[in-house]
Parts: C-alpha cells; structure tokens; sequence
C-alpha cells in the first residue's frame, strides 16, 4: 500500500465515528502512523479509500440522509 505517495483530498466535513479493533490492528495503526507520520484518522480513511477503490472502482459517494 502506497500511502506516501498520496494526494489526499479534504473533505469540509467529517463524520466523528467510533470504532472497536482489535489490539494487534490498534498496534499496527500505531506503528504505521509513526512511520508515516500520519494519524490514524488519517490511516483509515486511506486505507479504507483504496480498498474501496480496488473492490468497487472509485469511492462510493458519501450517504445523504433523508429526514423521517
């Protein structure tokens, strides 16, 4: 994965999320955001981003929610 390399687009709006993972990726992310020193809010979304990119084609659009 060729996170260096990037050009990163920043999006005016984020979603604050939380998620559970597991000790081994948490220590994963932490290396890697040492090494790239990058975030890990970073580190997801790219890594996520390309996986995306590799299953689907591009990156899905962003949800829109329709009020009930």
């Amino acid at each position: 994965m060729e996170l260096e390399n990037r050009s990163v687009v920043v999006r005016n709006k984020r979603v604050p999320t939380s998620v559970r993972i597991e000790p081994d990726v948490a220590d994963y992310l932490q290396w890697l955001s040492e090494q790239l020193q990058r975030d890990r809010t970073f580190l997801i979304n790219a890594i996520v981003s390309e996986h995306a990119q590799q299953h689907r084609g591009k990156v899905p659009p962003p949800l829109k929610i329709i009020p009930m």
